[in-house]
């Protein structure tokens, strides 16, 4: 159907990050959509030069690297009406000026999220069984028959998540079907009536830590999460339990996880690190019982963010609402990339 809408790709053809993302698939749904379409090279110079590429569409595609959305940059404008970012946080990207105008926000936030959730059953499956201490890997290591018996099944685990964003919610839905002994929740806001809804337990932090075998870090980085995990929170944690985390690496203090680590009490899996990449000679590299991958928990479904967006401004332009709208309540929930990198 032909909604005539103008849509701006605000990702500039000169970012290594544009091929990422668009591509022809996209592309044809775009002209299936029947949205015209305006692309930018570089990035505008500063926020008037932002305002003047805003005044002519109804819809902003941005992704990493955009600026915030400041007053100043769409004053005046009463075309806009979504800003679909093809990525995950748009906590750094909105403001209240946006919000004030009438803009409404989505993100490729529930299909990264499907991603991240895919890496952190794995890596919960993987720490819990044990399947490192007897796996032959590809040659790196023989296969350790007599440790069989150590062998564990997630049927007999409980499992806590810190956080009950979307991969969260998607990891929980990966994980039911497993029969975990129990799911628990350590949400950073009231949705105690919504767990019990699904037959989720909610926890405090400080109690998933020291009853579950299975603990998920998938909360955003916020200023009241930096560090939040530290010596304390990790000597609760059982010996033979595993530590996932997924979300941010400054959400542990990593002083106090490398202490931890080279205790060799439990399994961590991480994918994300204070410094990326960390160093060679990093010292949780050496620890046995440290499982790392170089982030890439959300790479495998980049080619779906604007085909995803496509499709809810597909909906949208033809009169039904968005599914998925982030309010800025929920914006402030997210994770900081600029607290990521600090």
């Amino acid at each position: 159907m032909d909604h005539r809408a103008d849509l701006l790709i605000a990702i500039p053809r000169l970012n290594p990050v544009f091929a990422r993302l668009w591509s022809a698939r996209a592309e044809d749904l775009a002209a299936r959509c029947g949205f015209r379409l305006a692309f930018i090279d570089q990035a505008p110079a500063d926020a008037a030069a932002w305002r003047t590429a805003l005044l002519g569409c109804d819809a902003v595609i941005t992704s990493w690297g955009a600026p915030p959305f400041t007053g100043e940059m769409v004053a005046g404008n009463h075309r806009l009406r979504v800003l679909a970012h093809a990525a995950g946080s748009v906590a750094d990207l909105v403001t209240p000026a946006l919000f004030a105008q009438g803009v409404q926000v989505i993100s490729a936030n529930a299909v990264m999220a499907a991603g991240v959730a895919e890496w952190c059953l794995a890596m919960s499956l993987i720490g819990h069984s044990r399947l490192t201490t007897v796996a032959g890997l590809g040659g790196a290591m023989p296969m350790r028959w007599p440790a069989r018996e150590g062998f564990r099944s997630l049927r007999s685990a409980s499992v806590g998540v810190w956080g009950y964003g979307a991969v969260a919610r998607r990891f929980i839905e990966l994980l039911r079907p497993l029969a975990p002994r129990a799911i628990a929740v350590a949400a950073d806001y009231p949705c105690g009536e919504e767990l019990a809804a699904v037959g989720v337990q909610e926890l405090a932090l400080e109690e998933l830590f020291a009853t579950c075998d299975v603990v998920v870090l998938a909360a955003g980085l916020t200023a009241a999460t930096v560090g939040r995990i530290d010596a304390g929170l990790l000597a609760r944690l059982r010996d033979g339990a595993t530590l996932v985390n997924c979300g941010r690496a400054r959400l542990v203090d990593e002083a106090a996880l490398v202490a931890a680590a080279q205790q060799g009490r439990f399994t961590i899996c991480l994918d994300v690190f204070h410094q990326e990449p960390p160093p060679a000679d990093h010292p949780l590299a050496s620890c046995a019982n440290v499982h790392m991958t170089p982030h890439v928990a959300g790479i495998g479904t980049t080619a779906d963010y604007i085909p995803a967006l496509l499709d809810q401004l597909d909906g949208f332009f033809a009169g039904r609402p968005l599914t998925g709208a982030i309010s800025a309540e929920r914006a402030r929930a997210m994770t900081s990339h600029a607290l990521a990198k600090a």
